[in-house]
Formats: structure tokens, sequence, C-alpha cells
């Protein structure tokens, strides 16, 4: 077979994978807490966003039911891992409250009487962006909290505060944070198996091409649909002109696979058809579905002496020596045609 020319192909699509951007996220879901009300779907949202973010190629850690300690001791790991990433994702699913215009999540094990309690039982989500500060490129921050929550904060005054949502964020850097409700209103947990906002950017998540910011656009709308207009999702971006896609790597709109299959396909060898097939393509079905028929094809008329005057053809015009010992000593071992070939070309 002719395994040289293969081994240089595999070094390409090798060499494409290590370039290719790093995609990190960090997804929480807090349903279980001990000193207010369970909700509903928190770990069903989180569990579908996190297998749809692995489809899209991120690097996902998913956690569940933190206690104040665990949710500050994951951020900080997530902080390292999302440290010179291109694209970075923190969603949280679950209780969220607001108090003098700071904005906090809530762990599972919070026990909020009074709004002071807030600073050493809750995460703020100026914590929360801290924790990308170091990431290269772009981040995102989705927040699916204030959940029917009924937190009523003692304040110094000895009122009792009610938090109805969160208060509008100052992003920083190149980030874009989006809740699940416009600032000030609360997000339904939903009475199915998702919230609306878990529902509809799960809808949406994975349509190649769509820039982000068409994107929660388009989760909006779903949203308000969903719910009636009682719940429309907000958006706060401090991001520049640079068009990010979490279905595509490559610019919005586009796709490498036409480009990769070409090359492929010109290769005319199974296992480079393979290498892309079980590759590139492994989460595309209608690529996987050309690579298998070309397979097929290439198994029924493909001989060991096509593959040796295919790789003969490629390497012939070349003068690296070892290239060309690595074909006579190896697919050409068996043919005194072509290592006579090799030999006459060494010794010009």
């Amino acid at each position: 077979m002719m395994r040289l020319l293969v081994f240089v192909v595999l070094l390409v699509f090798a060499s494409h994978a290590a370039l290719a951007e790093r995609r990190v996220a960090l997804v929480i879901g807090n349903a279980d807490y001990t000193h207010e009300s369970e909700l509903r779907n928190p770990l069903n949202d989180a569990g579908a966003l996190a297998e749809a973010l692995n489809d899209l190629d991120f690097d996902v850690t998913k956690v569940f039911d933190l206690s104040k300690r665990e949710m500050e001791k994951a951020l900080g790991r997530f902080s390292r891992q999302a440290s010179g990433a291109e694209l970075a994702i923190i969603y949280f699913a679950g209780h969220g409250v607001e108090s003098n215009g700071i904005n906090y999540l809530v762990p599972t094990d919070a026990q909020l009487e009074r709004e002071a309690d807030l600073n050493w039982d809750a995460v703020s989500l100026d914590d929360v962006q801290a924790s990308l500060s170091w990431v290269k490129g772009t981040s995102l921050i989705l927040l699916d909290a204030c959940r029917n929550n009924s937190f009523k904060l003692a304040r110094e005054n000895g009122k009792r505060s009610s938090s109805r949502g969160l208060s509008p964020p100052t992003p920083s850097g190149n980030v874009l944070i989006s809740y699940a409700a416009a600032a000030g209103k609360r997000a339904d947990d939903g009475l199915g198996k998702h919230s609306p906002y878990a529902e509809a950017l799960l809808k949406h998540i994975k349509t190649p091409g769509i820039e982000i910011g068409l994107l929660f656009r388009r989760v909006r709308d779903e949203v308000s649909e969903l719910t009636g207009g009682r719940q429309q999702p907000a958006i706060y971006s401090a991001l520049g002109s640079k068009e990010v896609c979490l279905a595509s790597k490559n610019n919005c709109g586009e796709s490498d696979l036409p480009r990769r299959w070409s090359e492929a396909k010109l290769s005319r060898n199974a296992d480079v058809i393979r290498a892309f097939r079980d590759g590139p393509a492994r989460k595309d079905e209608y690529y996987r579905a050309l690579a298998n028929d070309l397979l097929l094809k290439l198994n029924q008329e493909e001989t060991p002496e096509d593959n040796l005057v295919a790789l003969w053809r490629s390497i012939q015009s070349s003068t690296n020596v070892e290239l060309l010992e690595a074909f006579r000593d190896g697919p050409a071992k068996g043919s005194a045609f072509y290592r006579e070939l090799v030999n006459d070309k060494l010794g010009d």
C-alpha cells in the first residue's frame, strides 16, 4: 500500500488539528439547594449543553450541584485551563440574585438571610468574569439564572428585599454575557425537560456558520415565542469586530470540509480517505457517506500495482534521497522494476 504517501497526508491532517483553535467550556448545573427550593431542570439543561459543546469540539468540564467552595475551585481550575484559549464559555444554570447592583450565582449550600451573606455564601459575576481574564480570544458567559427564586434578604435598614432578577452587567475585555431573561426579570425553569432558554440555545447552537450575535438574537426570539413574550433574553457585549462562530472553526458561513474532502478524494488512497472520514468528517453524515461510498469503489478497483504507479509518479521528480530510499525499501521492495528506477535515479 502507499505507506509513504499515507504517512505524509496523515501528517497534514494532524497538523491541521494541532493548529486548530483551542475551545474550552465550563458547564455548571445547580439544582439540589439545601436552603432554597430545588430546581427541576438545571441538571438536564447543563448536561444537554455540555453534550452539544462537546460535539462542537469544545473541551468541556461539566459539574453539578456545587457548594461555594466547589464553585470557587471549579472556576480556578477553569481559569488555568482557559489561559490562551481562542474561545471559552462558562454556562450556569441555577439560582442567581442581585444586590446593590452586584450579581451573584448561588451555590447549593448558600444560606442567604441577609444581603451581607452574599459576600460569603455566593459567587459574584465579577469573579466569574475575572476567571476568563487570560483567555486569548473570545469569552462567553451564559446565565440561565434567577429561576423562580424567592430569596428575601434582610437589609441593614431592617427591610427585606426580594430578588427580581439580575442587574445589567458590565462586560470587560472580549466578552459577551447572555442572560436568560432581561435585566430585573426572572427566568422560567420550564415545565418540560428544559428551561425555555436552554431549549432555544440547544436548538440553534449547532447551526453551521452562524455568527454568535445572530445566534443569540435567534435564541432571544425563540424564548420569547416559547413563553408568549413573558421572557426575553438579553445580550451584553464587549466583543470586537472579529466574527465568531460556535459551529465552525473557520470563517463564519464557511466550512473547511469541502476542501479537505477534495484533497482526500484526489489522493485515491483508502487510508487517507478513512483518515478524513474518522477525523475532520467524523460528525458530518454527508461527508462520511461520501467517504464510505468512495472506499467501497476503491476496494473494488485498486490493485497493488496501481498504488505503486501512483506513488512513484508522486515522488519521481524528488531529489530527496531519504524519500526515494523509503519508497525503494518499503512499498517497492518486491518490485525489481521500481527498485531499479530508484537506484538509477540515486546514481545520477
